[in-house]
């Protein structure tokens, strides 16, 4: 899965959720203006976005280390 494809998938989701919290009447969310949600969304997108990069990277740095370590056992 590309991170494109992650972040598209996140974006559903988050928006369905403001518009299900939206339709509560107790809702903190139904304050904001429908710039802000936006904006919450995107930040939403892209912290999911860096995260899932971040994470990539850790498994780079494993699989690194790893065969490192099993290079080193066999001299």
């Amino acid at each position: 899965m590309s991170i494109d494809g992650a972040g598209s998938q996140t974006t559903h989701f988050v928006a369905s959720a403001i518009r299900l919290a939206g339709m509560t009447s107790r809702s903190p969310l139904r304050h904001l203006s429908l710039f802000r949600l936006q904006c919450y969304l995107k930040l939403a997108c892209l912290y999911t976005k860096l995260l899932l990069v971040n994470l990539h990277l850790v498994w780079i740095v494993y699989q690194a280390r790893r065969c490192i370590r099993k290079s080193e056992l066999r001299s």
